[in-house]
């Protein structure tokens, strides 16, 4: 959510009741959850007691407020469609970093359009093309996106359905994928457990199955010196660094915010006698 909003002295009592019931409920930010809250509410007491009670819950703080900060974007969230994450800010910058001018993206999985939304928002792609399997998803990201023409969404399985113009032309290549196993979402917290949707979260059996298939399709979609980047469970990233490497070229692992190894990066070569001269 970004830096809560200031308060005044005047509502320190109001706040340290509402920062005890959510410490009590469990919740792991309930200073800065208790501050949002009493920002949003400030002019409805009534709604305040039912937002409260909804956090205490574990409902996720975006839900309730009805937005998600994400980089320098205030984005709409629903109820049904995977909450963006502080984490895949990191990612946004790793795409930037390697967006030329007038590139085009390519962003399956896109959910609220998050990841679409803040490269046409600070990079200048000439084309960003976002998929989503789920119409509730493709409904918001095109809301979310509509600021920006650049960025069109469609509702299909990954790549499935996608422009065949743009076979060979994407410059990057982003995602992040459902990559949990069944095992994994099991022991998640409420906030995600009970409210995110599972075909967000579960990338299958093992929880790589998603990204399998990434890895697979991306060789025909990149051009030659274009780029892949996909988020990952640090227990398995380096099982996708192997994978990209093996099919794209060379690939590597970068850091989250807590320094965890969460994305892997890869650059597209031409397998040929010339490949060995492509440097990451």
């Amino acid at each position: 959510m970004g830096e809560p909003p200031p308060t005044s002295a005047g509502e320190a009592l109001d706040r340290r009741g509402v920062v005890a019931r959510l410490s009590a409920a469990g919740v792991p930010s309930p200073e800065a959850d208790a501050r949002w809250l009493l920002e949003a509410f400030a002019d409805d007491p009534a709604a305040l007691v039912v937002a409260v009670r909804r956090r205490e819950s574990r409902e996720p703080l975006q839900l309730i407020l009805g937005t998600a900060a994400f980089r320098y974007l205030e984005l709409r969230v629903e109820p049904g469609v995977f909450i963006p994450r502080p984490e895949t800010e990191v990612l946004v910058d790793l795409a930037l970093d390697r967006l030329p001018a007038h590139g085009v993206v390519l962003e399956p999985c896109t959910g609220t359009g998050a990841i679409a939304c803040a490269i046409a928002s600070e990079g200048a792609p000439s084309r960003v093309v976002a998929t989503d399997a789920d119409a509730a998803a493709v409904d918001l990201a095109r809301r979310n996106a509509a600021p920006w023409p650049v960025v069109e969404v469609h509702h299909a399985n990954l790549l499935a359905g996608v422009d065949p113009a743009l076979l060979g032309a994407v410059d990057v290549l982003v995602c992040n994928p459902p990559y949990l196993d069944p095992a994994q979402l099991a022991a998640a917290e409420p906030e995600v457990r009970d409210h995110d949707p599972v075909a967000a979260l579960v990338g299958g059996e093992t929880g790589w199955e998603v990204i399998a298939d990434l890895v697979a399709a991306a060789p025909h979609w990149l051009r030659p010196g274009g780029w892949v980047l996909i988020e990952d469970d640090p227990s398995r990233v380096d099982q996708t660094v192997q994978a990209l490497d093996h099919h794209v070229g060379p690939a590597h692992v970068e850091a989250d915010l807590t320094g965890r190894p969460r994305f892997a990066v890869a650059r597209h070569v031409e397998r040929g006698p010339d490949a060995g001269r492509m440097a990451r």
